[in-house]
């Protein structure tokens, strides 16, 4: 792990999972993209249907990653490169988040998060 480049924050020694957040500074983003993995969060603005958003591999087992939809001018489509719960997270509401994990199977959700009371949470597909 590199130091400065990462943080653990929480040790579970039971189970053997060390969270690593980045400390890079958040990324905004807007329309499609690459998601950084400098920080541990980026903010989505959608500008049209379905906005391609992709996610490389995790470079430390821990690794976390958030992605919230801030403002609301579409939808996008987030594909991490190796996605243990399936392909593609479809946001299309603001306040949608998705937090994931890197391990060695590849990203994990940890939580999904409705952008609106009641409404959906963002798409796995």
């Amino acid at each position: 792990m590199s130091e400065g480049r990462y943080r653990a924050r929480y040790v579970d020694s039971g189970i053997g999972i060390n969270a690593i957040y980045p400390t890079g500074a958040a990324q905004a983003i807007s329309g499609a993209g690459a998601v950084t993995l400098t920080g541990v969060m980026t903010s989505f603005t959608s500008t049209g249907a379905g906005d391609a958003l992709t996610l490389a591999d995790g470079s430390e087992i821990g690794q976390m990653k958030t992605v919230t939809h801030i403002v609301d001018g579409g939808s996008g489509v987030l594909t991490p490169a190796t996605f243990v719960d399936g392909t593609t997270i479809t946001f299309t509401t603001i306040g949608e988040s998705w937090t994931g994990m890197w391990t060695v199977a590849g990203w994990v959700t940890i939580s999904r998060t409705a952008g609106i009371v009641g409404s959906a949470y963002p798409a796995i597909a």
